[in-house]
C-alpha cells in the first residue's frame, strides 16, 4: 500500500508537470520498487528532463534495481532525445545480457532510438530483423532517413511499405512512379500495415529535399484518396513540399484553402515566399498574419528579417515598418517598438490600420497601458483610422494583462 500511494504521487505529479514536486515524494518515499524509480524517470523524460532521467537510470541500478520494459524504453527515449549515442549503446548492452531484445516494445524503442541518433544502418539492421513491424516503427524508419538527409532511403522505405498492397493498387493504376516502387516483394508479417498521417508527414520533406514533384504529387493524391487533407499538420507539410519544389502557385492555393491554419502554416507559407524570391509578398502576408491575431513566434519573425534583408531596405515602405514594430513587440520589447513610430513619421510614410495594431500589440505586452490609450485615441484624432475589431481586441488584451478589467 505504501508503494502504490508513493507511486501513484509521484506518477500523478510528474504527468501533470511539476517535476520538482515528484521528485521530493520520490526522494521522501521510506521504500522504493522499481515502480517508482519507472514513474519519476518517465516523468523526467516526458517533461524534457532527459539527462536527469539518465542520471537516475544510473542511479537505479547503482541501487541494486533490476530494470524493466518500462526502465529501458524511458531511457532510450531520453538517448534519443539528446542524441547519447554511446549511453544507449550501453543500454542496448544491458539489454542484450538480459535477453530481452525480442520484447517488442524495446526493440521498437532500440530502433527509434538510432534513428534518432543518425545511426540508420543499425537502425534498418534491427528493423530489418524484426519478425513483426508496425506502422508506428514504419514511420520512424521514414522520418529517421528523411530527418537525416537521406531522403531517398526514406521514400524508398515509404514504397517497401507501398508495396504492403495498400499503395500497390496506385502503382497498378499507372499512379505510382515506377523509381518509388523498388521492391518486388515484401514479407507477410507487414502486410496490414497502412500508411497514416504521421507517414506522409515524414516522407513529404524529403520529396521536398529532392525537389521530386512528380512523387509529391502521388503522394498528394493519396492524402486525397485517405482523407487526410483536412490535417492541418498534413497540410502545412504539402505546402511547405510544393514550394521548396518551385511551385509556389499551387503552395498559396492550399494554404487559401486550408481548413484551418495555425502559427506553423503561416512560418511555412511565409517562409515559402523568401525561398522563391517573394520578399514583399512575405512580409505582405505577416502583416496579414497579425490582422487575423495570430500570435507569431521566434520562426516568423527571423523569416520576415530575411526578408527585409532580401528587400536590402530599397524600398521601406509602411509594411516594413509595421513588420519591425510587430517583431518588437512581440518579444516584449515595447518601448524600442515605439520609438519606431516617430522614425517612422519622420520618412513621410503615414501609419495605416494595422500599424496600430502592431503598436497596440506592443504596448500590451510590455505592460504599456498609457501608452496604448494615447495611441488608440490618436488613430482616430490624428490620422482619420476607424478602429476596427483587432484594436479593440488589442486594447482589452492590454487592460487585462494589466489588471484593469476587473
Amino acid at each position: 500500500m505504501v508503494f502504490f500511494v508513493g507511486n501513484s504521487l509521484v506518477s500523478m505529479y510528474a504527468k501533470c508537470g511539476s517535476i520538482d514536486v515528484a521528485r521530493h515524494v520520490f526522494d521522501k518515499m521510506p521504500e522504493r520498487d522499481v515502480v517508482s524509480w519507472n514513474a519519476l524517470i518517465d516523468g523526467l523524460v516526458q517533461n524534457g528532463y532527459d539527462r536527469e532521467a539518465l542520471t537516475l537510470f544510473d542511479e537505479m541500478l547503482a541501487a541494486g534495481f533490476e530494470p524493466d520494459q518500462v526502465s529501458f524504453t524511458s531511457s532510450l527515449q531520453a538517448c534519443g532525445h539528446l542524441g547519447a549515442l554511446q549511453q544507449a549503446k550501453w543500454i542496448h548492452d544491458l539489454i542484450s545480457q538480459r535477453g530481452l531484445l525480442l520484447n517488442v516494445k524495446i526493440s521498437n524503442s532500440l530502433v527509434a532510438m538510432y534513428a534518432k541518433c543518425g545511426s540508420l544502418r543499425v537502425a534498418r539492421q534491427l528493423f530489418d530483423c524484426m519478425s513483426r513491424t508496425d506502422l508506428v516503427l514504419w514511420n520512424v524508419m521514414i522520418a529517421g532517413y528523411a530527418q537525416n538527409g537521406y531522403a531517398n532511403e526514406g521514400l524508398g522505405t515509404l514504397s517497401a511499405n507501398a508495396t504492403c498492397k495498400h499503395f500497390a493498387q496506385l502503382y497498378y493504376n499507372g499512379e505510382l512512379a515506377p523509381s518509388m516502387f523498388p521492391f518486388s516483394s515484401c514479407g507477410n508479417s507487414w502486410q496490414d500495415v497502412k500508411p497514416n498521417c504521421v507517414t506522409v508527414i515524414s516522407v513529404l520533406p524529403a520529396c521536398a529535399h529532392l525537389t521530386t514533384l512528380h512523387q509529391g504529387k502521388w503522394i498528394h493524391r493519396y492524402i486525397i484518396k485517405s482523407g487526410f487533407e483536412l490535417d492541418v499538420a498534413v497540410e502545412t507539410g504539402l505546402v511547405d513540399m510544393y514550394a521548396k519544389c518551385g511551385s509556389i502557385e499551387i503552395a498559396r492555393f492550399l494554404f487559401d484553402n486550408m481548413s484551418n491554419r495555425n502559427v506553423i502554416s503561416w512560418n511555412a507559407m511565409i517562409a515559402a515566399y523568401i525561398q522563391n524570391a517573394h520578399a514583399g509578398e512575405a512580409m505582405t502576408l505577416f502583416n496579414q498574419m497579425q490582422q487575423v491575431n495570430l500570435k507569431a513566434d521566434i520562426v516568423s519573425v527571423v523569416s520576415v528579417v530575411s526578408a527585409c534583408a532580401n528587400l536590402a531596405a530599397l524600398r521601406q515602405d509602411v509594411v516594413s515598418w509595421n513588420t519591425m514594430i510587430s517583431g518588437y513587440g512581440m518579444h516584449g520589447q515595447g518601448e524600442d517598438a515605439l520609438m519606431l513610430f516617430p522614425q517612422m513619421q519622420q520618412t513621410d510614410i503615414n501609419p495605416d490600420y494595422i500599424t496600430f495594431i502592431c503598436v497596440l500589440s506592443a504596448c500590451s505586452h510590455a505592460g504599456l497601458v498609457e501608452k496604448g490609450w494615447e495611441y488608440f485615441e490618436c488613430m482616430s484624432r490624428d490620422y482619420c483610422i476607424t478602429p476596427k475589431e483587432q484594436h479593440y481586441a488589442c486594447m482589452v488584451d492590454l487592460l487585462g494583462r494589466a489588471g484593469c478589467l476587473g
